[in-house]
Formats: C-alpha cells, structure tokens, sequence
C-alpha cells in the first residue's frame, strides 16, 4: 500500500527543496538591492536632500 506513495512523497520533498533553492535565489537578491537602494536614498538625502520631505 505504501510503497507507491514513497516516490510521490521523495518528488514532493525534492519540489519543495528545489522551490525553497529557488526562493533563496531570487528573493533574498531581491530583497538585498531593495535594502541598498534604501541606503542609497539614505545617504542622498544625508548628502543634498533632493527629496525635501520626511518618509
């Protein structure tokens, strides 16, 4: 009864580790320039304050 359902469960995992991989691919370098582009606007405003405004 079980032994069908072994692979299905191995495919499952190996979708959910592979879909994690990916996850940590894109999202954690997308969230690393999301975080320098804030620096950046930091430092801008440090700089000349282009922006005028409080955010």
């Amino acid at each position: 009864m079980w032994c069908p359902l072994i692979p299905v469960f191995g495919i499952f995992l190996f979708a959910a580790f592979g879909g994690l991989v990916l996850f940590c691919l894109f999202v954690v370098p997308f969230l690393i320039i999301a975080r320098l582009d804030r620096i950046i606007k930091l430092l801008e405003k440090k700089d000349g304050g282009r922006d005028g405004g409080a955010v």
